[in-house]
């Protein structure tokens, strides 16, 4: 019954933080995801679905992650460990993204999200999975 309840918290957690990263990494990327998204901005909607399998990934490595399970920790200080990870994980799509956009000068990134260009979509998708694949391999 504990593990159960166990798994309803971080499910809970995962959920929230997936949100709440939604929500940080809009204020990066021109525009208004929710806006977007009611108008089928399909390259927005990329993005989104990309946050929260880039959350997933970084989650499961920080939960999983052999570091962890050699010291014990309670379960407060395991979600203090996830917090970490996952401040550093947004943080980090969030530099990306401007990085990748101060460094690609044939087209603006961001003006082409909006217009809804899912080729644009899917270069973020694309770039935010794959630092969170970064980030879970030095976690684990």
């Amino acid at each position: 019954m504990f593990e159960i309840i166990i798994i309803l918290i971080y499910l809970a957690l995962g959920i929230g933080l997936m949100i709440v990263g939604s929500m940080l990494v809009d204020l990066v990327i021109p525009g208004y995801f929710p806006e977007e998204i009611k108008k089928g901005n399909n390259a927005v909607g990329l993005i989104m679905a990309s946050i929260s399998i880039s959350v997933g990934i970084i989650f499961k490595a920080s939960v999983a992650s052999p570091a962890t399970e050699a010291v014990e920790l309670t379960l407060i200080q395991d979600i203090g460990v996830v917090g970490l990870y996952y401040i550093l994980g947004i943080l980090s799509l969030m530099a990306g993204y401007k990085i990748t956009s101060l460094f690609n000068r044939k087209y603006d990134l961001g003006n082409e999200v909006l217009r809804g260009n899912t080729a644009a979509g899917l270069v973020v998708a694309g770039l935010f999975i794959g630092i969170a694949i970064i980030i879970s391999g030095v976690i684990i």
